[in-house]
């Protein structure tokens, strides 16, 4: 009886993968490093976004202090907001950079993976855990951010309305 290509390895000797190291072809090693370029260029973008997210709630915070600053008496609700918005852009870019960095981190494990004379076996499986640690990062950031969104979108539709009447 034959097993299954998905069947559980026999031995230890087989490793996690349930292949042993003639088993890996060069068409997987390839396809596998093939993509990261890719990786890195989304990573480096995402890092990048992640900054300019930063760099816009600093703006908003310092805008949103200037305005109460030099007009005070109608600058309340206006500031308020910018502080918010502030605050939001900051918290918001980490759900960017935290999975930008796992990103980042299974590029340049994949990008290792062709190098002559290496344990492509070892380097292929720290390049699928960096993936399943890229995609684990992001689907938590993404609950996280559209929970925080949720909550926040709630909060300003309660504030507003005080503010307002006050």
């Amino acid at each position: 009886m034959t097993q299954p290509d998905h069947a559980i390895p026999a031995s230890p000797a087989q490793g996690r993968l349930g292949m042993s190291p003639q088993q890996i072809t060069a068409q997987m090693t390839s396809s596998l490093s093939g993509t990261s370029p890719w990786a890195m260029v989304l990573a480096v973008l995402a890092i990048g976004g992640a900054a300019m997210m930063v760099l816009g709630g600093v703006i908003m915070l310092i805008g949103g202090g200037a305005m109460g600053a030099f007009a005070p008496e109608e600058a309340g609700m206006p500031v308020a907001m910018f502080f918010l918005m502030g605050l939001m852009y900051i918290g918001m870019s980490a759900g960017y950079l935290l999975p930008a960095i796992r990103l980042y981190k299974f590029a340049r494990a994949a990008g290792r993976i062709d190098r002559q004379g290496a344990d492509q076996r070892a380097l292929l499986e720290e390049a699928l855990e960096e993936n399943r640690l890229f995609w684990k990062t992001l689907g938590v950031a993404m609950i996280i951010m559209i929970g925080g969104t949720f909550v926040f979108s709630m909060l300003i539709a309660l504030v507003i309305p005080l503010m307002v009447a006050a």
